[in-house]
């Protein structure tokens, strides 16, 4: 949560209130020579300004998998997906009324391909997935 307050302020300044709620979490599964690593991230905000109103600072869904099999010590062949999307409905505030131009799953992105990783530790890791594809759903 945040809030900023001016007053009798020179410099000039808009009063505010904000706050955000975010989820990330991270569930990782390993047996013999296979790993499979998944992180979710859900993130909302709204901020309020009087001249404003109500806006969302923060809209994500995030879902990460990366599925490896275990080719030398720090080497993995993989196969990745990624899923991002949005919770709530955005708007277009330069238009009178405003105008929605997006809502929940409307855009949504799924990315997934083949590929490797370096995977140093279960927090230092990096993915190559030269023929990934990406759609827009």
């Amino acid at each position: 949560m945040n809030q900023s307050s001016f007053s009798n302020w020179a410099a000039g300044g808009v009063n505010s209130f904000s706050g955000n709620l975010t989820l990330n979490y991270d569930f990782n599964y390993k047996k013999g020579k296979w790993s499979w690593d998944n992180k979710v991230l859900a993130a909302y905000g709204l901020t309020f300004q009087k001249e404003s109103d109500w806006r969302k600072n923060d809209d994500r869904l995030v879902l990460n998998s990366l599925l490896g099999h275990q080719a030398s010590q720090y080497w993995l062949y993989t196969f990745f997906l990624n899923f991002n999307t949005q919770f709530a409905d955005g708007y277009d505030y330069t238009a009178s009324p405003k105008k929605r131009i997006s809502r929940f799953l409307a855009p949504a992105y799924l990315s997934f391909g083949p590929g490797f990783a370096y995977k140093r530790s279960d927090n230092l890791r990096f993915n190559l997935s030269p023929a990934a594809v990406r759609l827009y759903l």
